[in-house]
């Protein structure tokens, strides 16, 4: 039934990768050479990866943890740096509607018919943790975050490269594929929890490697642990003319403190 399925869930998950989020790569000052390829020429092909203007998905979410399992079918379109919307359908019918911007985040609920909108800054004051909407963005577009406030170092290996990122608070550990620079593994640790993604298929457009199949594997004490799998049937770099979210106006804001 279309009203067992708590898209709170999907909700959720978009504030997991936010909780995980850092503030966006803009300039490493780490420097250090290695036998083929210098830490900054790793990071400059990793962020020109990550030029777009517009970015448009459309598959399914498997979802599961101890107690419930759940596949529903998404949309999502993203424009650079101004907003994502994502919309959640089951049965064909749409559940929610999901608008990430840089400062908040706003979903609909369509079958209780209601709305809320929360700042990011309520996060960042409830976790204690710095949080940012580039971490979703540039994983979508290239299955890699870079942050400014980790300090990078690289390793060439036979047959792929590990960027690491360490700092105080967390660490990021990514693989890369050697000849193509793909990334396929990042491995992310906060104290107690862990969250593993794994990029299993990418597809090229315009130039550009871009996640067509992604699994996250988390491991947190407190929550439990969860299992997310994304597979994008359509994937487009087309422009967008306008980001659609609207409200209806019989719908009731619900407020959380």
């Amino acid at each position: 039934m279309i009203g067992s399925f708590n898209f709170y869930t999907v909700f959720g998950f978009c504030s997991l990768l936010l909780f995980f989020g850092c503030h966006r790569q803009k300039s490493l000052m780490t420097k250090e050479l290695i036998p083929m390829l210098t830490l900054d020429s790793m990071i400059s092909i990793i962020q020109k990866n990550q030029i777009f203007n517009d970015f448009t998905a459309k598959g399914r979410l498997n979802y599961s943890d101890a107690e419930n399992h759940q596949e529903v079918q998404l949309t999502l379109q993203c424009q650079s740096d101004r907003g994502i919307i994502i919309g959640v359908r089951k049965l064909g019918f749409e559940i929610a509607r999901i608008l990430l911007k840089k400062d908040s985040v706003t979903w609909i609920d369509r079958f209780n018919q209601t709305w809320s909108s929360q700042a990011l800054q309520t996060w960042l004051d409830k976790y204690h943790l710095p949080v940012d909407y580039y971490f979703i963005q540039d994983l979508l577009i290239s299955g890699i975050y870079l942050s400014d406030y980790l300090h990078y170092n690289l390793v060439v290996n036979p047959n792929d490269y590990l960027l690491h990122g360490t700092s105080e608070l967390f660490s990021i550990n990514n693989e890369l594929e050697r000849k193509t620079y793909i990334p396929r593994k990042t491995k992310m640790i906060l104290e107690d929890r862990k969250v593993n993604i794994s990029i299993i298929q990418t597809l090229l457009l315009e130039q550009k490697n871009i996640p067509s199949h992604l699994s996250f594997d988390v491991t947190d004490p407190k929550s439990g642990d969860i299992k997310i799998d994304i597979q994008w049937k359509e994937l487009s770099l087309k422009p967008i003319e306008k980001l659609k979210f609207e409200i209806p106006s019989h719908y009731s804001e619900v407020v959380y403190e």
